[in-house]
Parts: C-alpha cells; sequence; structure tokens
C-alpha cells in the first residue's frame, strides 16, 4: 500500500506490490485439482529501467543543477528540495528490493499452501521428493524472484513453513533460465515483447497529452513554491517525476519527503495516467492485443488436458517468472478487465474504467490456469488472477458454479486464437518448455517409432536447447515433401541424457544435463544451425529414405546416438553460409 496526505491507495499502476500474497482462490466443489500453470510477473523493483532512464534521472540532473547554483530556488512545501538527494542511483536500475525478495518467498510458501494436496505422500509411495521446475526470463529481476519462490515451495527453510497446515513434503525445486533473443520470432521464451519486437512506444503521445491534464491541480498547487519559474521552470514531468519518486521510496520500505506534496486526487490521475499508456503499448488497446500470449496458452492447455494429478516425481505444476508486458499480453487475451469500445480520454480521469494494470499487474502479479474434475467427472478449467477465480473468453465460454469452463470448449476457442496467430504471423511457434512436461520415456520411444513409420506429411521438425535440455517442436512447412533430419529425430529421446548427435554440417555436439556438463564437453558452448534460408535444401537433404535407414542405438550409459543413412551423400552448406546462434523460426 503507498499512503500520501493520510490517503490510503492499494493501487498505483504497476508500480504497486501484490497486496494479498496469502489470498487463495476458493476450493472447487470436487476438492480434486489436476494441474495448473502460471505466469508471474517479477518482483518489486528498486527502480525500473524506463522510470530512471526517461524521468528520475533527468529530474535529479535538474535538481543538481540548480542546488549547485547556490541559490535558494525552492521554498514552502518544496523546500525540502533545496538539498534532496535520491537513494537512486544507476545502480539500483531492474534490482529487485529487499521487500521484492521477501514477497517473492512469502508467495513461494502461498503456493505451498495452494497445492498442498499434491504434497502429501499417499502410504506406499516410493521414497523421494517431488519435483518442480520454476521457468524464468534471464533478466534478474525475474531470476531473482524466482530463486527466492523456489526456495520457499521447497519447504526446505524453516520460514517457509510456518504458515504450512499439517506435514507436507519438501520439494526438490529447480530454476532453469530461458533466453530470449531480440526479434526472434520465438516463443519459447518467457520475454516475448523482446522475441517480436513489439512496439513498446505505444501510448506515449497519449501519456504526454494526459499528463498535463493529470497534474495540472497538483502543479499549480506547488510552482507557488518553485522560485525559478523562468530559466528552469517547474513542469508537468517535474510533477510526474517526484510521484514515481515517491512511489518508489514507499515501495521498498522507506520514508518519502514527497509524501506531503500529493493528495488522492492526484494519485488517481497518477494512476490513470499510467493506466492510459500501458493500454496502447499493451492491453486493449494495442495492435493485436493479447496476440503474442497464444502460443503459452494452446501450450498450456495442451498439457493440462487429461492429467490426474501427480504424476512420478514431476509436480502437475508450472511456474514462469516474467515481465510487466507478458502478465498483460495473457491478460488481454483472456478478456480480464475487458470493457468493450472503451478507450480513455485524454481529457479527463476516468474513474470508472475496467482497466487497471494495479488489479493485474502489479509486482508478483500472476494469471493461472487451473484444471480440476468437475461434478459430473467431466474436465474443468479455470483461470486465476492474483488469488482470484476470474471470468474469462470474453464470454464465449459459459462457467459453471466453480468459475471454470468446459475444457474442450476452451480448447476449441484456443485453437480459433492460434488460426488468428497463423494469419498474422504466418506460421505456429512452439513452447517446448511446456509442451513436453509430460512426457515420459516410454512415450518418447512411441514417438520415435511414429516418426520413423514415416507418418509426418505436411511437417518439419526443429530443435531447439535450453541451456541444459534439449526439446522438439512441430510446424507446418511449405516444402514439397515431408522429411526429418535424424539429427532432429533424437532430440525426442530422454531429454536428461546426454545424446550425442553427427551433424553433417558442423561439428559433433553434445547435449549434457546442465550447462556446466555442456562446457565440459569437446563440442561448442554455443549450439548452431544453418540460417533460415537454406532450411529448405536441409529438408530435401534428409528424406523419408534417411529416417527408415537411420540406426537408434541405446547404450548402457544411456547414451543415445543416430547414425543417418551412409548410402546417401550429404553436400556441405551452401558456400558463404554463415551459421548462427540456434534460434526458433
Amino acid at each position: 500500500m503507498l499512503q500520501s496526505n493520510g490517503h490510503t491507495r492499494k493501487y498505483l499502476a504497476a508500480i504497486s506490490p501484490y497486496s494479498n500474497i496469502f489470498k487463495q482462490p476458493h476450493i472447487p466443489a470436487s476438492s480434486t485439482i489436476t494441474g495448473a500453470v502460471y505466469l508471474f510477473r517479477h518482483g518489486i523493483l528498486e527502480v525500473s529501467h524506463h522510470d530512471y532512464s526517461a524521468y528520475i534521472a533527468p529530474f535529479l540532473k535538474k535538481l543538481q543543477g540548480l542546488q549547485e547554483q547556490g541559490r535558494p530556488f525552492v521554498r514552502g512545501n518544496l523546500a525540502f528540495l533545496g538539498n534532496y538527494r535520491s537513494w537512486i542511483t544507476a545502480a539500483h536500475v531492474g534490482t529487485v528490493s529487499k521487500a521484492g525478495l521477501q514477497q517473492s518467498h512469502d508467495l513461494g510458501t502461498a503456493f505451498r499452501i495452494r497445492y498442498k494436496q499434491w504434497l502429501t505422500a499417499p502410504s506406499g509411495e516410493p521414497e523421494g521428493n517431488p519435483t518442480l521446475s520454476v521457468w524464468t526470463d534471464e533478466a534478474a529481476r525475474c531470476h531473482q524472484s524466482a530463486v527466492a519462490f523456489a526456495d520457499a515451495f521447497s519447504g526446505k527453510l524453516d520460514e517457509a513453513s510456518k504458515h504450512s497446515e499439517g506435514s507436507l513434503q519438501q520439494v526438490d525445486t529447480k530454476v532453469k533460465v530461458l533466453a530470449a533473443e531480440k526479434d526472434s520470432k520465438s516463443c519459447d521464451n518467457l520475454c516475448w515483447h523482446n522475441a517480436f519486437q513489439v512496439d513498446q512506444q505505444a501510448g506515449s503521445e497519449q501519456m504526454k497529452q494526459l499528463m498535463d491534464v493529470t497534474t495540472y491541480a497538483s502543479l499549480a498547487r506547488l510552482e507557488n513554491d518553485w522560485l525559478d519559474p523562468t530559466t528552469m521552470p517547474l513542469t508537468a514531468q517535474d510533477i510526474y517525476c517526484m510521484q514515481l519518486l515517491h512511489c518508489y521510496d514507499v515501495v521498498s520500505g522507506r520514508e518519502s519527503p514527497f509524501n506531503h506534496c500529493f493528495d488522492a486526487e492526484d494519485w488517481a490521475g497518477f494512476e490513470y495516467l499510467r493506466d492510459t499508456k500501458y493500454h496502447f503499448s499493451e492491453g486493449y488497446g494495442a495492435k493485436n492485443s493479447g496476440l503474442y500470449s497464444v502460443p503459452w496458452m494452446n501450450a498450456a492447455v495442451r498439457v493440462l488436458s487429461g492429467l490426474d494429478g501427480q504424476t512420478g516425481a514431476s509436480l502437475p505444476l508450472r511456474v514462469g517468472f516474467t515481465h510487466r508486458e507478458e502478465v498483460l499480453y495473457l491478460c488481454c487475451l483472456l478478456g480480464i478487465c475487458y470493457e468493450k469500445d472503451w478507450q480513455p480520454s485524454l481529457k479527463r480521469v476516468d474513474a470508472n474504467r475496467q482497466w487497471r494494470v494495479s488489479l493485474l499487474a502489479p509486482y508478483l502479479g500472476h494469471v493461472g490456469i487451473e484444471t480440476y474434475v468437475g461434478s459430473s467427472k467431466q474436465e474443468r478449467l479455470r483461470i486465476i488472477v492474483n488469488g482470484e477465480v476470474r471470468p474469462a473468453f470474453f464470454g464465449n465460454v459459459e462457467p459453471d458454479e466453480d468459475g471454470g469452463y468446459d475444457m474442450s470448449e476452451v480448447d476449441a476457442w484456443t485453437q480459433r486464437k492460434v488460426q488468428e496467430w497463423e494469419k498474422i504471423e504466418g506460421g505456429f511457434y512452439s513452447v517446448s518448455y511446456l509442451s513436453y512436461w509430460y512426457k515420459t520415456r516410454q512415450d518418447r520411444f512411441q514417438a520415435i517409432g511414429w516418426l520413423a513409420g514415416l507418418n509426418v506429411s505436411g511437417s518439419r521438425l526443429l530443435w531447439t536447447n535450453h541451456y541444459n535440455e534439449v526439446t522438439l517442436s512441430l510446424k507446418p512447412h511449405a516444402f514439397p515433401s515431408p522429411a526429418i533430419h535424424p539429427f532432429i529425430l533424437l532430440s525426442i529421446l530422454d531429454l536428461t541424457s546426454a545424446v550425442t548427435l553427427p551433424n553433417h554440417h558442423f561439428r559433433p555436439v553434445t547435449f549434457a544435463r546442465t550447462h556446466q556438463q555442456l562446457a565440459a564437453t569437446a563440442a561448442p558452448q554455443k549450439l548452431y544451425r544453418t540460417p533460415q534460408s537454406h532450411i529448405g535444401a536441409i529438408t530435401h537433404r534428409f528424406t523419408e529414405e534417411d529416417i527408415a535407414h537411420a540406426q537408434l542405438h541405446t547404450a548402457t550409459n544411456d547414451r543415445y546416438v543416430a547414425t543417418p543413412n551412409p548410402r546417401r551423400t550429404i553436400l556441405p552448406p551452401p558456400p558463404g553460409d554463415q551459421s548462427r546462434r540456434l534460434g526458433q523460426h
């Protein structure tokens, strides 16, 4: 919560912390939850990069210049600025605060309580802890939040059990990092706005125009205490900067000297201003609103289908730590806080709006997709936003008494969204870190047999690496003859085992269990393939005949080797072909 001049405000668009960490959704009537996938925003920042570089740093530089002149430039309510020094520096940019780490830890504890039914070992179960993979974007703020969450969810720390009920199993958690290359057109990451180069400047002009409206009253009130109205006047942007400084003071647990400068109406304007900006850059007013979360949603629905709770050691739970943008994309895809035909006014504050970023994506804000058994034993799915079951799908799917939806209807709705995606992006992109979730070793061998049986018309396979695991993605292609590269064929074998594959265009590459093991092998530390322009040539060099004659060998050391058809001549890459770092296309 933020306080200003005696007025308490819970929400200040995207700077506010998650206000009720231990809030839990109601339990469905059947009490049987079968699986869940969550997308989290990272924890509280000391200061964001954009807020610091675009607003705070220039304002602090302006203050420093006035202070160095050696003459008074403020009085009254602004007198403190005469010798003001902010604790915020460039070193604090993008860093999760101590309060943010503590909240991330508390959220891990809250989820341990939420899904405690999976942490009670039935009698007769083999010994050993269940496991949970916590995925995260490579940004430090996401990774730090993920580590704190995972530590608490594991139950291996004393603090993590103080809110628990009864004796729950400990969990072996592992944090896994997903890199997102700029403009890679890949969804195998947790930073889609970077991978697809989404216009982050959308809404900037509207924000600039609206800032004059939302700061008008406070500027008129405070400029009387600003003594340099000619050479360096107090501006609307200066007022906004002071509000930002106040917010970052408070969310970091510090006293703020700006506390007396603003009233409740000023904060209402501040929140509306930021909501308006995000409406155009990440919300319902953005181009292709919600589009970039379609592959994630499709993968989540697929892996949640047909679950019956815990499968082996792996918990039926998937969590990923990401950014504000991705959480808002998903909210827009699902129709959360949607108001038909609403457009933000640029002349006044709309206090009755549905769109409030602080309710959707505060620090640690999250969206979950949870499956459960319905009253008629059918598979159901519900949407959970920040601990609350929310209506979704724009009213196109009918909810039940638990606020959930028929899985088949949700899947049909999702496939319509997939078709929209394919029209815009020209193909479908996998989210493989979700897609192989519950695949067992037997499943992988069955997949090998299916592929070797040449039942691959209209498809090609791409392989991808996520630091420590190899997986498979299926994607339509326009080439006249279907084909599978045996190098790719083996990537669907046991993903936790080392896989050595001879690559005819590059040096042999070894996929190992961990990045450290990978670095220790003779293979390059980075994985490569040919550029997109030569994919067609590669595809045609490896035909069904190659697959039919590929020899699959299982060694005693759990290592799998593929030997391509020795009768076929494999041509080298075209002249001038430069390999590049592996990406998803």
